[in-house]
């Protein structure tokens, strides 16, 4: 996308190029034990159950010490272009998909580990770590809407080339807005964080799911004040 758009948003030629290479290499091979995790589901019992294990922790390595931190920085320091109030809105959700990732990969973790509920913790802990890497994938289906909306513009700045200066035909502003559909509508929803109701029944949790999940079985209210 850095090519396609002339170099002008995500490049690896821009300031945070080192950053972004890393996110990228990295945020592949996280991807890679996740299907693994996610998939591959013959590895989580018998002989090859290390295996299940040992990729899983190396994904939570992954994420917790490279891609969620680069990805956080990258939602930060990108370059804002002539509208810094679209990219504001990039900042915004895009730390919010890493925060909420972040959130859930932890506590399903913990579930894991503590196994309040023996099986029942371990499809806990599947259901929490599912959800965990779908917020990691909110680039997976908002890259194809940015290059359709990219190509969607060189057609019209070639029927149209008066409108080259025009703001909304930005790069900066694109990435923007394909970054914040549908996801700012999703996180609106979502005012109560992880305790929200949209997210609970998505997740198909019950009230022991809740609390062993998130350690309490309401949430306190500096903890609500946190994500709204």
């Amino acid at each position: 996308f850095g090519t396609l758009t002339g170099g002008v948003v995500e490049s690896v030629r821009e300031v945070q190029g080192l950053s972004m290479r890393w996110h990228m290499i990295t945020g592949a091979m996280f991807w890679g034990l996740c299907f693994i995790q996610v998939f591959l589901q013959w590895l989580r019992h018998g002989e090859f159950a290390w295996i299940h294990r040992r990729c899983g922790q190396a994904a939570l390595i992954l994420w917790f010490l490279v891609v969620g931190p680069t990805a956080a920085y990258l939602s930060l320091y990108c370059d804002a272009g002539p509208s810094q109030l679209a990219m504001a809105g990039f900042s915004i959700v895009s730390l919010d998909t890493t925060l909420y990732g972040s959130y859930f990969l932890w506590r399903g973790w913990l579930v894991a580990r503590r196994r309040e509920r023996g099986a029942d913790s371990l499809v806990l802990h599947g259901k929490a770590m599912r959800i965990g890497i779908a917020f990691s994938m909110s680039i997976v289906w908002q890259r194809p809407l940015q290059l359709a909306v990219i190509c969607a513009r060189k057609i019209l700045l070639v029927m149209l080339p008066f409108l080259s200066d025009a703001v909304v035909l930005d790069h900066h502003v694109i990435l923007s807005l394909t970054t914040c559909f549908p996801s700012a509508f999703m996180f609106l929803a979502m005012f109560d964080g992880p305790w929200s109701l949209c997210l609970i029944k998505t997740m198909g949790l019950n009230s022991h799911d809740t609390e062993e999940l998130f350690g309490s079985p309401h949430p306190s209210l500096p903890e609500l004040l946190f994500w709204r």
